[in-house]
Formats: C-alpha cells, structure tokens, sequence
C-alpha cells in the first residue's frame, strides 16, 4: 500500500463520518420539532 491509497482511503472514511454526523443532526432536530408539535397539540 503506498501513501496515495492510505490518504484516500482516509478522505473516504472522514466524508463516511461527516455524511454520519449530518444525518443524526437532521434526525435529533425532527425529533426536537416533532417533540415541540406534540407538546402543543397535549396543551
């Protein structure tokens, strides 16, 4: 394996990571938005 296999398999594993990151980010703020619906419709 040389370096330029090494430094793209690491670009590849940190774009994974942030696509990971982005995708729980949009799932907690629905949760947080379907939470602040559903506290409003109890009222």
């Amino acid at each position: 394996m040389n370096m330029q296999n090494i430094e793209q398999a690491l670009e590849m594993m940190g774009q994974g990571m942030l696509g990971i990151f982005v995708v729980l980010g949009v799932i907690a703020l629905l949760v947080a938005i379907m939470q602040k619906i559903d506290n409003r419709n109890k009222k």
